[in-house]
């Protein structure tokens, strides 16, 4: 059983995926300005002999977790803007999810959930306002897309809510971090502008699992 591992994506699958993050929107949740997002479950379509081949996006753009394991904006359900059609079906796309599939060797037909994040310095940069955490869910892969004039951002993976980070580093373009959720939590530094006078983001996305939910 892993506790966590690293692994890196090729680089075109990262530039094919890139462009999807540039009209992530804003929302009224308490970190909406700074945190944009968009949220789809997607569900394997069509499967291969080992792997899906294909996805498409459940009815489903609310995402609510627990007070237990988030207490910024826990239980309060979020709506938000479902995942582009064109993301989901990009081969990009479709290979990052069969990463995530292999890796925890996953069910054929296992919904997951994805999460499209922009943090901008602004407001604090916070890239986990919640704190050390863990999500509730049985797995995560944490992928960094793309930074631009940023410095922080860094990931922070500990065995214990109160111990020392057995894992600190930036997570840099096309890096994949897979996580055990019911074993290590988790962490993000803020994010800062490098240069004052222009734009900066980090970029990346969040794919979670649990075994064990049902989805309507």
């Amino acid at each position: 059983m892993h506790l966590f591992r690293m692994d890196k994506l090729e680089e075109g699958i990262v530039r094919n995926i890139q462009p999807f993050f540039e009209d992530l929107p804003e929302t009224d949740h308490k970190d909406g300005k700074y945190r944009l997002r968009k949220y789809s479950v997607v569900k394997p379509l069509i499967t291969g002999h080992l792997l899906p081949t294909e996805f498409t996006k459940l009815d489903i753009t609310t995402f609510t977790q627990s007070s237990n394991y988030n207490d910024f904006q826990g239980d309060v359900e979020r709506s938000f803007e479902p995942l582009d059609d064109e993301l989901v079906v990009n081969p990009a796309f479709v290979s990052t999810c069969n990463l995530f599939y292999y890796t925890f060797s996953l069910a054929p037909h296992q919904p997951i959930e994805v999460h499209q994040m922009r943090v901008l310095p602004k407001k604090g940069g916070k890239l986990s306002p919640e704190g050390v955490h863990q999500d509730g869910f049985d797995h995560i892969a944490m992928i960094g897309i793309r930074r631009e004039n940023i410095t922080g951002g860094d990931m922070h993976i500990l065995r214990e809510k109160e111990g020392d980070s057995i894992v600190n580093t930036p997570l840099l373009d096309g890096e994949i971090a897979f996580l055990n959720d019911r074993v290590v939590w988790h962490n993000g530094t803020p994010v800062k502008k490098i240069d004052k006078d222009k734009d900066g983001f980090m970029d990346f996305m969040v794919l979670l699992v649990d075994e064990s939910k049902e989805y309507e």
